[in-house]
C-alpha cells in the first residue's frame, strides 16, 4: 500500500541534485576566506578587552548580599523519599 508521502519521497530520491548547488562549497569557503581578511582595528579591540576586563573586576569587587533560594517544591521532604532513606541507614 502506497500513501502519497510514499510517492512523494520516491519522487525525491529520484530528483538529482539542482545546478544551484553546484560551487556551493567554493562560494562558502570564499565568503569566509573574504571575511578573514578584514580585521578590526586595534584600537577598537583593546578597548573591547579592556572593557570586559574592567567589568570582571568591578562584578568581583561589587558588595553583594547573602541570597537564600526558597526551595521550589511546595511538598515538604517525605520519610520514605530515597534521599532520606540513604541518609538514614534504613
Amino acid at each position: 500500500m502506497t500513501t502519497e508521502i510514499d510517492a512523494t519521497l520516491g519522487l525525491v530520491a529520484q530528483t538529482w541534485p539542482s545546478n544551484n548547488l553546484q560551487g556551493f562549497e567554493d562560494r562558502v569557503l570564499d565568503a569566509l576566506r573574504a571575511r578573514r581578511q578584514q580585521s578590526v582595528p586595534a584600537s577598537l579591540g583593546f578597548s573591547l578587552a579592556s572593557a570586559a576586563l574592567l567589568m570582571g573586576i568591578g562584578g568581583a569587587l561589587a558588595p553583594a548580599e547573602e541570597v537564600r533560594a526558597a526551595p521550589v517544591s511546595p511538598f515538604e521532604p517525605h520519610e520514605l523519599a530515597p534521599s532520606s532513606l540513604l541518609l538514614s541507614g534504613h
